[in-house]
Formats: structure tokens, sequence, C-alpha cells
């Protein structure tokens, strides 16, 4: 009996395999798969899926005020802070959306975001948090830089600028705001991935799969 059941375990070990090969993972968890276009020793250009993020926004005069308001509510958000009342499994990367605040006495506006997990993304449920969206994506193209430690909010900004002043000649680049993207938790000390990205202005065709972006460690 067992011998006729060898065949069936190494099929259902293959597919195992293969399924996570296919799926994008940071230390074990679920996040968004891209393909890299191309590259330069500054940075990737990468083009996305369409995805699915669940969101909530915030002015304010610092990055770190601002981040402490938005991340709780979508902690709670993936706690059970929804219409099904679930919990929802971790995902990565967290994104920040940075308007910079223009004068001298305004407010930036920041936009956080976690990704859907994969298995959730034709069934989400809807936040109780009238604060809390969620947010559909067409496909969409960007230019990325990546870096590690774990930076302050002065390092971000200084990290934006090289950034921008890179691709300053492009014209199909968006300057206008930038993503900050973090894949690590607070309590990872080392080997932490970080990332800015900019927005490529130009119409992207739909397509349902991208391939994986390696990012396992």
């Amino acid at each position: 009996m067992y011998k006729d059941m060898f065949p069936v375990v190494l099929i259902v070990f293959l597919i195992q395999i293969f399924r996570s090969d296919a799926l994008c993972s940071r230390r074990g968890v679920e996040c968004v798969e891209y393909q890299v276009l191309s590259r330069t020793p500054d940075y990737e250009e990468r083009q996305y899926p369409g995805t699915t993020w669940v969101s909530t926004t915030a002015d304010g005069s610092t990055l770190a005020e601002a981040q402490r308001i938005m991340y709780k509510k979508l902690i709670e958000y993936y706690r059970g802070s929804n219409i099904d009342g679930i919990a929802i499994n971790s995902t990565t990367p967290a994104r920040i959306r940075i308007i910079p605040c223009r004068g001298a006495t305004c407010y930036s506006t920041f936009t956080m975001s976690f990704p859907i997990p994969g298995y959730m993304k034709e069934n989400v449920p809807y936040p109780l948090d009238p604060t809390v969206f969620i947010d559909r994506e067409p496909p969409l193209r960007y230019v990325t830089r990546s870096f590690t430690g774990r930076p302050t909010e002065e390092q971000w900004l200084d990290e934006a600028h090289k950034f921008a002043g890179l691709v300053w000649k492009d014209p199909t680049v968006e300057k206008n705001y930038f993503y900050i993207l973090f894949y690590d938790p607070p309590f990872q000390l080392f080997n932490r991935l970080n990332e800015i990205a900019l927005l490529k202005k130009i119409e992207v065709p739909i397509s349902t799969t991208a391939p994986p972006n390696e990012l396992e460690h």
C-alpha cells in the first residue's frame, strides 16, 4: 500500500515546491511580485501586475507622527477590524506615499498601505474604520532604489532627493510624490530592506501574472 502511495506523495511534494516558487516571499511572509525590466547600478525599473492594498491617509508635519497613526489603523484591520471580523495573514512591504509639503508651515500628505494577500484578492473584507479603504491598482511601472539599514526620517528624505536627481531628466517619471517601502518588521535589526519608488507615467498593458522577484532571504 505504501509503495502505491509514493507517486501521489511525490506529486503533492512537487506541487508544493512549484507553488512556493511562484510566490514572492520575504522571510516567509508574502510580498508583492514584480518583473525587473532593466537595472542600473543605482536603481531598477519594474513592472507590477494589478495589486490590491488596504490604505489610510494622514496629514502631518513629520513622517513619524503620521506613520504611528496610520500603522495602528492598518494593524487593527488585519487583526479583525473588518466586515467579516477575520484576522488576515501578514504581508509585505508596508508602503507610504508621500506628497511633500511645498510651503514653510503646511503639512505633508501621507498614505500608508499594506498589500492584501493573494488568497483574498477576489473577496476582500471591507474595513470597519471609515478612514481605512481598499485600493485596487491597475498594472503599474516604477523605478525603484533599494538600500539597507534603519533610516531616520532625514535619511529617507535624503535618499528620495538623491533618487530624484538620478532620474530628473526622465519626463516619464513622476516627481511630485514618492513612495517609501519597508519589507521587515520593526524588531528585525539586521539585513533590512528599504526602497524608494517613483511612478513611471506610461500606459502599461494589463497582465495577470508577473515572474517572481527573488526577494526570498
